[in-house]
């Protein structure tokens, strides 16, 4: 059973009253500090690159997000690549590509899902503005691979 806190406040001294007060004011105020710095906005947005009946091929994603304004300033902090149905043979390679104001980007390193494989994994840092565009691009597609789809993870 959780015990709920308590104080003792000595009430016949002034003095002693007011540091009880202003120790219980500092103690909430750290309190609620904590709470206020652990709360962050996180964002998931998925770009569905190939359907699940689709098979996976080499190329630049055609099929993007674009950053809103309420996002402007956001992190990209993860990314997660996904398939349907997993290469019968080779590894499939994802390539993030960001896209601000008519320049190219790749944001990262592959993400690489391996032969036999679901998901591949990446964590990165990247500050995104409202109108970024961002995809996912195939470099190397594996044999078979049904599906992609990419999941980016933003935090405020």
């Amino acid at each position: 059973m959780l015990k709920k806190p308590y104080f003792i406040i000595p009430s016949s001294d002034p003095k002693q009253l007011y540091v009880a007060l202003r120790q219980i004011d500092e103690m909430l105020g750290i309190l609620f500090e904590n709470i206020n710095q652990t709360t962050k906005d996180i964002r998931h947005i998925i770009i569905p690159s190939f359907g699940s009946d689709e098979l996976v091929i080499i190329r630049d994603g055609t099929i993007g997000i674009t950053v809103p304004e309420e996002m402007d300033g956001y992190v990209l902090t993860d990314v997660l690549s996904s398939v349907y149905s997993p290469s019968i043979t080779g590894n499939i390679n994802v390539q993030i590509r960001l896209e601000r104001e008519g320049v190219d980007t790749d944001i990262g390193d592959l993400i690489v899902i391996l032969e036999d494989g679901y998901y591949g994994t990446k964590t990165v840092k990247k500050v995104v503005y409202k109108g970024d565009i961002i995809f996912s691009d195939v470099n190397l597609a594996g044999t078979g691979t049904l599906g992609l789809f990419t999941v980016l993870t933003f935090e405020e």
